[in-house]
């Protein structure tokens, strides 16, 4: 195993595999089904941040404290793409994959820039697209589960919903008072959910796009700290109170 601390974890889709980085900068493939080591490597010149499977091909992200980002051949541990990005390490980055592995998505700062991942090649690929807008650092991104839009929250107070084949700026939300800790689509993509570091806990019900902000609502689900606990066969479930719908949002 590993002769440094563990930084993080990741496990492919299928199951098959589980990678770790630690703070050598090595990362360890595993083989999900008997535990033993399939390739061993070392990534980075420092600690391992991010590890991300591609979801559909043996591709393996990873992001280091030394401000490189690297695509891996699970195969043979050898990497196909570098970024030297240059980012400081108190500089929070979200990198993730498209359901369809066609994308590559990275978050840093208040930009998010996608790459072709069937295209881009060698060192310092150029990205496809740069998506601008937001006005504080990104604390959170996630991809549709069809891959056509991007939803990302921001210190800012905003969630903004972009379209992944052009990278317009499809809808802006600023139903939270504080930063938008995390965002999650629903398994059919016609909702969204956001989280605040205000506690709040905002639904967004998504229409189709264009023609425009209008199509998009928003329904206050209530505070965190304001949950109420209701029984349930088999256990018990802490839900939101439903509060009032924010006047002049709801579509």
């Amino acid at each position: 195993g590993h002769d440094l601390p563990l930084c993080t974890l990741s496990v492919s889709r299928d199951g098959r595999w589980f990678a770790s980085g630690a703070e050598d900068g090595t990362i360890i493939l595993w083989d999900a089904s008997t535990g033993h080591i399939i390739h061993q490597w070392l990534a980075h010149e420092t600690a391992i941040e991010l590890l991300e499977f591609s979801p559909l091909r043996p591709r393996l992200l990873s992001l280091g404290r030394d401000h490189k980002m690297m695509v891996w051949d699970v195969g043979n541990g050898h990497h196909q793409l570098v970024w030297d990005a240059g980012w400081s390490s108190d500089l929070r980055v979200v990198a993730k994959f498209s359901p369809a592995a066609d994308l590559l998505m990275v978050a840093s700062d208040d930009v998010i820039q996608l790459w072709d991942t069937s295209t881009a090649t060698g060192d310092d690929p150029p990205p496809k697209l740069t998506l601008l807008g937001h006005t504080g650092m990104i604390k959170t991104a996630c991809f549709s589960p069809d891959g056509r839009y991007i939803a990302s929250g921001s210190f800012d107070h905003t969630v903004r919903l972009w379209r992944t084949s052009d990278g317009s700026c499809l809808d802006v939300f600023s139903g939270h008072d504080g930063p938008v800790e995390l965002v999650r689509f629903t398994t059919d993509g016609r909702r969204l959910v956001a989280g605040g570091g205000d506690g709040s806990v905002l639904l967004y019900h998504l229409r189709d796009y264009p023609p425009g902000p209008e199509d998009g609502s928003v329904r206050a689900l209530g505070r965190i700290g304001d949950s109420a606990e209701e029984e349930q066969e088999g256990g018990r479930q802490e839900t939101a109170r439903q509060t009032e719908p924010e006047e002049g949002r709801e579509g």
